[in-house]
């Protein structure tokens, strides 16, 4: 093989591309011809060249990296060698290129001129971003100077000096060719995205309130002054297809199996990037194709500027050329939406192998593809161009179809733009029909309901998240002058090594990393919350079918949560600038700690393979582009990704030293660079994730939105955010349709939120001018109210409810009836008794009260007297004397009160019970006593308000009146005893619990029998703990009983009124009881740490002797961790009821102090 053969067969795209250039500059440029010259006789004949002449061409090669050539101004044609004088046509280009690349390889890398300057144009040239080959132009050249030139050609020195260097230059050559098509396929959906899909959807859309009427001859003017916006339509779309068929030719020349770089490192490479842009590429055209079909006005406003042009072809003086052109192009548009079929459908001139059925096989299977809706439709795309390519002796993977197939469960509809919604099975069954057995039709109409059932659910858990995630945005986000946020903060949080700078270091590290997660999170929450309101309106828009109410609420809180995210990131704008680069810095330092290892691994082998040599290769692509520069461009990261793809070899009969040196797994790499991927371009994604627009279409809710907010009034403060998010589309709008919008919101904001309020309003105040004289009004039979049954019927009313010392209200066990309700008698029960009946309700409570405790009280009284219970009191008091500062510290044992509970169990329950019902009444009496004050103070301010000073009235009306006549004495005696009565009833001390307490402590004090009463008491709140745990705990069973219920503070203040009317509170407080309690539990707890450890060290030292547990082993530490965990919940939960007694006890002690 000569040198002519070898470099067309080794740079065989780089030959393409380089021919097609040619081609270009030789056919269409005026003086290519002497430029081409000029080169020619540079290389054949150096010396007769001038030496700035040389430079010149040189720098234009280097600084244009392409071959665009100036003319070169000569003194005479003699200069030029005669072979290559003639005119150049098209045909020689050929044996043209094959003389310029063998003779620019010459120049470069042989003789004393060799240099990185000119290795470096050599790359150029041959990386330069070139037009395809436009292939069959020239072939078999027989002119006499082609032969002359060829002959010239074969007569050089071979390319072998040069070739190794060229051989290296392979990898990056791929990485360059890949990285300028997925760069450019990026441009094209950004263009796509921002100026052609909204155009093409608003097209003859009337505005709000229009009826759509269209005038004669609109249709037509709206089409002729789109005319150039259409051809734009379709010269994007032609460059399109030449993408499209350049990424098909450039994969099908590097897989295949006579390739070295197959073999080598591609065959094991699987290059998502690649196949992510062309799947980019089949979305916009599948988009292009729906957009029309959406919209009927294209393809309706078409055919009538077709027929006005047919009366336009008959003045030819009138229609241009370029009309016809124009028209031909926008009719190969809009003719059926056919644009992607027409892709698929055009002529790749290459077949796939086997080989290539895995490739797209492995990229439809992997995750990255597919962890986004709208990724799933250019992924049907690319399933559907792979079918396209398969050759007829392969039959298509029935798996792979039923894997597609079964998309459609997880994502019913996908949304693309606007109300724009594609469908999977549609979609396969019109260009890549299957039969199929295992791949079921999906009813769309029967799987609605399930999304319709999980849909608020989903908003609350998503409503959970994004609450947290505010939280920790907020809190991380903080401004700082040390330029490092709350790095500062973070410090207690990381364990402080030895070396204080190591510390700073590791802090700021993790401040950024966690401020990048947090970005990267509501970037997810966004787009989650966006899809979940496109998939739930669109399954009803496209179907017609009604949306339940129940939706309603959960979809405007998710409007409400975009646009809280949106707000958040606003607002920490400034931050987010400031810390942008050094989040990006840190994600680029991660991904370069972990490819370290493997290029240190690979620099230090001893033998090199194409294999190592080309990771090597890529690993040192990847640390140029992240040690370089601060920021990442969208090619920047085209390269990264292909780089990093290939430096991630998965070949398990490779070399395993590869894979030896990464620290970590290759996932995590692809982690950081898809983080990457995401913080470098947040700021758009942010804005595309929290776009609403797609709301303009369904604008008919914001009615129904503002009904169900003026409902619930709590809702008032989320108007202004489904406001907002229902109008965000404006920003891009035109005047034209910005106007209608605005009137078409304040008319829904009119319509149904101020009038309907203002209505509510004039009724409230007309209903309170009508009541105002209804205050004064009694019920009609106040005597039978329920009130006066729960004061008369005291014993059932104890038995019945449990009392709340802190929120003070009562609340009913258990309904006898069987009521799925409980009654509650609460401040304002008791506040609404005592307006009703008046004043005399308060004494007639505290008579029935005194007269069930003389009641209890006796029987309460016969307990302790009986000679059982003395003996047990006696021994207590005698040992704890003995022993209170020996071993206690004054402190009256826990254990023996247990021992006092157990021995005496049923005689202590008992106890305990009666002093529920027997203080279970003296809450009533604090509570109306309490509602008491406030009824006069409320309903008695008109008249109270008039009188100065209730404490210091040292003088009387009726004295002052003696001198007066008798009418006017008598009218003063009544004025003094109207304010001695406000006087008396508005001052608070009428304590009825000192009442109760005075009229049996002056009977019980007598009574000897009773002095010992403190000594029980530590046995009754253990008792009594112990009754409230199990109550508790059966108030989650699914039968409630009478024993179940959650509060009952009756105990508390029983207790305390008892050590009142004895006047024990002393004695009881020298046990120190409560004190003994919190030490016992510590003493549990740390007993409980003990065996925590001797487990977590048993297990340690089983784990470091390799020592494999049995069965038996297995089950009795799974019995000792159940034990382990009842014992630590044991402990908590009689730690916490022993605290709230505690506190309710000394709560209810400071109603009976003097």
């Amino acid at each position: 093989m000569d040198a002519t053969e070898r470099i067309v067969s080794v740079q065989h795209q780089s030959v393409s591309n380089l021919l097609s250039t040619l081609v270009q500059v030789f056919c269409n440029v005026s003086f290519g011809d002497k430029g081409l010259a000029w080169i020619l006789t540079m290389y054949l004949q150096p010396n007769r060249v001038p030496i700035a002449t040389q430079f010149a061409v040189w720098n234009e090669v280097a600084q244009l990296q392409c071959l665009h050539l100036l003319e070169v101004p000569t003194r005479s044609r003699d200069v030029l060698v005669p072979p290559y004088a003639q005119h150049l046509t098209a045909e020689k280009g050929m044996a043209m290129y094959r003389m310029v690349v063998h003779h620019i390889a010459h120049f470069c890398f042989t003789g004393a001129v060799t240099s990185l300057r000119k290795q470096s144009m050599l790359l150029e040239v041959f990386q330069s971003k070139l037009r395809r080959l436009i292939h069959d132009m020239v072939s078999n050249p027989t002119n006499e100077t082609t032969r002359a030139m060829l002959t010239h050609a074969k007569d050089l020195d071979p390319f072998a000096p040069y070739s190794e260097v060229i051989q290296e230059c392979l990898n990056n050559i791929v990485l360059t060719v890949f990285a300028v098509l997925c760069d450019e396929i990026s441009e094209l959906k950004v263009t796509v995205e921002d100026n052609f899909y909204p155009a093409l959807i608003m097209f003859g859309q009337a505005k709000h309130g229009d009826k759509g009427d269209v005038k004669p001859g609109e249709d037509e003017v709206h089409i002729g002054r789109m005319l150039p916006f259409f051809q734009d339509i379709s010269n994007f779309v032609d460059r399109c297809n030449a993408i499209a068929t350049n990424l098909v030719h450039q994969l099908a020349s590097l897989y295949q199996s006579i390739q070295k770089l197959w073999k080598s490192t591609f065959k094991h490479v699987h290059l998502t990037s690649v196949f992510d842009a062309f799947a980019h590429v089949l979305e916009i055209l599948i988009t292009l194709d729906l957009i029309v079909l959406d919209n009927p006005n294209i393809v309706t406003s078409w055919d009538k500027y077709k027929r006005m042009m047919q009366y336009v072809r008959a003045d030819p003086a009138r229609l241009h050329d370029k009309i016809e052109i124009c028209s031909a192009n926008v009719m190969d548009l809009l003719n059926c939406a056919k644009v992607f079929q027409t892709c698929i459908e055009q002529d790749f001139e290459t077949t796939f192998s086997y080989e290539d059925s895995g490739k797209f096989n492995g990229s439809l299977s992997t995750q990255p593809i597919l962890n986004e809706r709208i990724q799933l439709v250019g992924a049907a795309g690319l399933y559907v161009v792979f079918r396209k390519l398969l050759p007829n002796n392969v039959l298509p993977d029935v798996g792979l179809f039923d894997k597609l197939w079964q998309l459609q469960l997880k994502a019913p509809v996908v949304v693309l733009c606007g109300r724009l919604s594609w469908h999977l099975p549609e979609f396969l069954l019109k260009y890549a029909p299957l039969q199929s057995k295992t791949a079921q039709p999906v009813d769309v109409v029967q799987a609605r309901p399930k999304f319709d059932d999980v849909f608020e659910d989903d908003v609350v858990y998503v409503q959970s998240e994004v609450r947290a995630w505010l939280v920790r945005f907020e809190s991380f986000f903080q401004m700082s002058t040390r330029g490092g946020g709350d790095s500062v903060r973070i410090l207690g949080y990381i364990s402080r090594p030895r070396c204080g700078h190591f510390v700073l270091y590791c802090s700021t590290s993790v401040a950024f990393r966690i401020r990048g997660n947090l970005i990267v999170k509501g970037l997810i929450l966004a787009k989650r919350i966006q899809t979940m309101m496109q998939t739930m309106l669109q399954l009803h828009l496209q179907l017609n079918i009604p949306m339940p109410k129940r939706i309603l609420r959960p979809l405007y809180h998710c409007i409400e949560m975009n646009k809280a995210i949106e707000f958040m990131l606003a607002r920490k704008n400034p931050i987010l600038a400031e810390s942008a680069a050094l989040i990006l810095r840190q994600v680029a330092h991660a991904l370069m700690l972990f490819f370290r290892p493997i290029k240190a691994k690979l620099e230090a082998s001893k033998r090199f393979d194409d294999t190592k040599l080309d990771v090597l290769a890529a690993v040192s692509v990847v640390e140029d582009i992240l040690h370089t520069g601060e920021s990442f461009s969208s090619t920047r990261l085209t390269v990264l990704s292909l780089a990093v793809q290939i430096a991630l070899i998965s070949d398990e009969d490779n070399d395993k030293s590869i894979k030896k040196a990464a620290t970590s797994s290759p996932s995590e790499a692809l982690k950081l660079l898809w983080k990457l991927q995401l913080l470098c371009d947040f700021q758009r994604k942010i804005r595309l994730a929290t776009d609403c627009s797609f709301l303009y279409w369904s604008r008919e809710l914001l009615t129904l939105f503002v009904q169900d907010m003026y409902s619930v009034p709590e809702n008032a403060n989320r108007i202004q955010y489904v406001v907002l998010k229902m109008a965000g589309h404006e920003e891009n709008a035109v005047a034209y349709y910005v106007g209608a919008y605005a009137a078409f919101v304040e008319e829904v904001v009119e319509e149904e939120l101020v009038g309907p309020l203002c209505m509510d309003i004039e009724n409230d105040l007309r209903l309170h001018v009508h009541s105002v004289h209804l205050d004064h009004m009694e019920t009609p039979n106040p005597i039978n109210n329920t009130d006066f049954k729960i004061m008369r019927n005291i014993h059932v009313f104890v038995g019945r409810y449990n009392y709340n010392l802190n929120q003070q209200f009562f609340l009913e066990r258990r309904n006898d009836k069987g009521s799925r309700h409980l009654n509650a008698i609460s401040i304002h029960s008791i506040a609404s008794s005592i307006r009703t009946h008046g004043m005399g309700i308060l004494n007639t409570t505290v008579n029935f009260t005194y007269q069930f405790l003389n009641k209890k009280f006796d029987i309460f009284s016969q307990f302790l007297y009986d000679d059982y219970i003395k003996s047990f009191l006696k021994r207590e008091v005698r040992w704890y004397k003995a022993h209170k500062t020996e071993t206690q510290d004054h402190k009256y044992p826990y254990q023996r009160a247990f021992e006092f509970n157990k021995g005496l169990l049923t005689w202590i329950s008992k106890t305990s019970v009666l002093i529920l019902s027997l203080w279970g009444r003296n809450p009533t009496t604090r509570m109306l006593h309490i509602h008491n004050v406030l009824f006069e103070k409320t309903w008695g301010s008109n008249a109270i308000k008039f009188v100065p000073d209730l404490n210091k009235r040292n003088f009387e009306f009726e004295a002052m009146a003696t001198e007066l006549s008798p009418e006017t004495r008598v009218a003063a005696k009544n004025v003094d005893t109207v304010v001695s009565n406000l006087s008396r009833n508005f001052s608070e001390n009428n304590d009825y619990f000192h009442v109760l307490v005075e009229v049996f402590q002056q009977v019980v004090l007598s009574q000897k029998h009773l002095g010992l009463f403190y000594q029980i008491v530590p046995a009754l709140t253990i008792n009594f703990i112990e009754t409230t745990v199990q109550a508790k705990d059966l108030m989650y069973k699914n039968t409630r009983r009478r024993e179940s219920y959650f509060t009952d503070d009756g105990f508390a203040i029983g207790i305390a009124y008892l050590l009142a009317i004895l006047n024990q509170g002393e004695a009881f407080d020298s046990l120190h009881w409560f004190e003994e309690v919190e030490r016992k539990f510590e003493a549990d707890e740390a007993a409980f740490n003990i065996k925590q450890a001797e487990r977590d060290a048993r297990k340690q030292a089983n784990m470091e002797k390799n020592k494999k547990e049995t069965t038996a082993d297995l089950i009795e530490d799974e019995e000792e961790v159940h034990t382990l965990q009842l014992t630590a919940k044991r402990i908590e939960l009689h730690r916490r009821e022993f605290d709230l007694l505690n506190w309710s006890l000394n709560g209810a002690r400071i109603f009976f102090k003097d």
